[in-house]
């Protein structure tokens, strides 16, 4: 289709293609660049120009078809307003059948789920029930027995359900008679074991009794034992007090006399100090005798003016001058 308006704008790009087309520029150097961006600037011009005459063209078209697309939209708005209260009543009632179609599968489904539920809990109960005692079994076969397998109860999977009562009930039987055999063996058992123990008791309290009473006679003998040792030791002991009371007066009287002994050794030689001190004094006072108190007193003077000896020395001297010459 040919648009009169583009004629000037192909015309332009017929000539450029044979100027342009497949021209390999240098533009490694600048002359080279500046003809390929000037090349370039041509065509971006043209392109331009050629979309400004586009949007010109078309814009009395794009006018005409906003009208005609919202006058559409006007009419089919009045039309909604009408179909749409039909269509939800439609859709309302539609639904409610499926809602009512739902409930009776899903009322189906869970009547099912129940029924096989419940056979599979038939099937479990030798598993569930097997391990128990004889009397538990037996309670849970009375259960089962008391449990009705009919069409009301099972439907359509009644035969299923008769087959499972018939197969548990029949594993509960055998489990049943095994369990009895079981227990009443274990009841024998557990007579047998406490029959052994209560014999083995009687005979461990019989030797515990032999093991008490030597025990005892044991006991009696070490007592009687320990009765003469301790007796004998008190015998020994009481002797030997005797003996350290013996020792003991004899270690005082021997320390009093060693003690009076020692007093009259030291009065002794005090006595004899002292009668040593008196002949030595007596020499002194005879030494110290002078013909005159004139001679006497300077001997005095003369002890006094010394140097040596000591105070007391020069006092005990005069006191021998003194009584010398009295």
């Amino acid at each position: 289709m040919e648009i009169q308006e583009y004629n000037a704008t192909e015309s332009g790009l017929a000539d450029i293609a044979k100027r342009m087309k497949d021209v390999v520029y240098d533009v490694t150097t600048a002359s080279g660049m500046q003809t390929a961006k000037l090349d370039r600037r041509e065509l971006i011009t043209l392109r331009v120009n050629l979309e400004a005459t586009r949007k010109e063209l078309k814009a009395p078209a794009l006018a005409r078809s906003k009208a005609i697309d919202g006058e559409a939209k006007r009419i089919e708005t009045r039309i909604r307003e009408l179909e749409e209260p039909i269509d939800a009543q439609i859709k309302k009632e539609e639904q409610r059948i499926e809602d009512a179609k739902q409930e009776i599968i899903l009322a189906k489904r869970e009547k099912v789920r129940l029924i096989l539920e419940r056979i599979e809990r038939i099937k479990s109960v030798p598993d569930r029930i097997g391990h128990q005692t004889a009397e538990k079994i037996a309670e849970a076969m009375k259960i089962m027995e008391d449990t009705p397998i009919d069409t009301e109860s099972f439907g359509e999977h009644l035969e299923e359900a008769q087959a499972a009562y018939a197969e548990s009930m029949d594993i509960l039987k055998q489990t049943y008679d095994l369990r009895v055999k079981e227990e009443t063996e274990a009841a024998e058992s557990e007579a047998q074991r406490l029959a052994d123990i209560e014999e083995d008791r009687i005979k461990r309290e019989a030797a515990q009794k032999i093991l008490d009473e030597e025990a005892e006679k044991l006991r009696l003998e070490r007592e009687a034992f320990q009765k003469e040792k301790d007796d004998a030791q008190k015998l020994i002991d009481e002797a030997q007090a005797v003996e350290d009371e013996k020792k003991r007066i004899a270690d005082a009287e021997a320390a009093e006399k060693a003690r009076l002994k020692a007093i009259e050794d030291d009065k002794a030689c005090k006595d004899a100090e002292k009668a040593k001190k008196a002949a030595e004094r007596k020499a002194r006072v005879a030494e110290a005798k002078c013909v005159s108190a004139t001679e006497a007193f300077q001997k005095i003077i003369e002890l006094i003016d010394a140097k040596t000896p000591s105070c007391e020395e020069k006092l005990d001297e005069i006191q021998v001058i003194a009584e010398a010459n009295i």
